[in-house]
């Protein structure tokens, strides 16, 4: 937005209202976790992925306000809070790094790179190791530019995870469900 600095843009002191004014306290965990918000801004403003993804992350009160009520939200729902974390890192997980990935095929379609990459260099690599070797792959050289669509991965991904986060509420697994490791995670086995 013209006249926002960075830290502004970031807290949400200059792009509208966050996404906490926008849902307030909707009870629909779906719009509690929704990243289109992140997404949009991300979309307008490449280099906010960036500020959003390096660790420690940004703790504006703002920023802090809005993952505190969708963590409320969602342990309310019957999540345990370590399992609040992880969904709602799920997501934000998700939206960044399709953000990240859509970030480098711009940059590569300015240096011209993506269009010889889908047209010249997929296409004989799949020939040279055997179309009935990749078939699946081979038959989406006819629609990658449809396939490789950012904003319908977001929109296909989102939709997948956050029925699944839901499932889990909907059962009342909060406590149990797979992914909450019990101690048995990988990273704790070292």
């Amino acid at each position: 937005m013209p006249g926002c600095t960075a830290r502004q843009l970031v807290i949400r002191e200059c792009n509208g209202p966050g996404r906490g004014e926008l849902l307030g306290t909707d009870p629909d965990l779906q719009a509690q976790l929704d990243q289109r918000y992140e997404w949009t801004l991300i979309s307008r403003h490449p280099w906010v992925l960036r500020v959003v993804t390096t660790f420690p992350p940004v703790t504006a009160p703002a920023l802090l306000a809005d993952v505190e009520r969708v963590f409320a939200a969602l342990v309310t729902a019957g999540l345990a809070p370590i399992q609040a974390y992880r969904s709602f890192q799920s997501v934000t997980g998700l939206v960044e790094g399709l953000a990240a990935l859509r970030t480098s095929i711009s940059e590569a379609d300015g240096k011209g790179i993506t269009s010889r990459w889908r047209t010249l260099e997929i296409p004989a690599i799949l020939e040279r190791l055997g179309p009935k070797e990749h078939p699946v792959q081979s038959a989406l050289l006819e629609s990658l530019d449809e396939a490789m669509d950012a904003d319908s991965m977001v929109e296909f991904g989102l939709a997948r995870l956050l029925d699944g986060i839901e499932q889990v509420v909907e059962q009342g697994r909060g406590e149990d469900w797979p992914g909450q490791c019990a101690g048995d995670c990988p990273s704790e086995r070292r």
